[in-house]
């Protein structure tokens, strides 16, 4: 693993690509969406126009008005403690 995340942050993550992004920065094959900002408890905002492919494949990432948010903790994690 390239990233070391806590266990805690990782049984809160119901992963469907089996944590890919640990080893590569890469969710199943494809970059990992750009983050704007992080606010609260695991809460991420995604660049729009990127996260759009995320909408269809990811069930932590939901569109809220003209915002597309990313719940995932581990995906929240890696941006607040690598920068990513």
């Amino acid at each position: 693993m390239r990233f070391t995340i806590p266990q805690d942050i990782l049984d809160a993550s119901d992963c469907s690509h089996k944590h890919t992004c640990l080893t590569d920065a890469y969710c199943k094959g494809r970059a990992m969406c750009e983050v704007t900002c992080t606010t609260g408890r695991y809460i991420t905002f995604l660049e729009p126009g990127f996260a759009e492919e995320a909408l269809r494949q990811c069930p932590y990432a939901v569109k809220f008005s003209d915002k597309v948010v990313c719940k995932c903790p581990t995906r929240y994690y890696l941006h607040k403690e690598y920068g990513i």
